[in-house]
């Protein structure tokens, strides 16, 4: 299931409401492949 941001839901670990804004809470590993996960300590 996508959200309305082009997120999928397997990707959520959690969803706060905090100063009456909503901080989704990611899943990096299972976003990204390790590969890419390794590429990005380049920046």
């Amino acid at each position: 299931m996508m959200m309305s941001g082009g997120i999928g839901q397997e990707f959520i670990t959690g969803v706060f409401n905090h100063a009456e804004r909503l901080l989704i809470i990611m899943d990096i590993d299972r976003m990204f492949s390790e590969d890419e996960r390794e590429s990005f300590a380049d920046f």
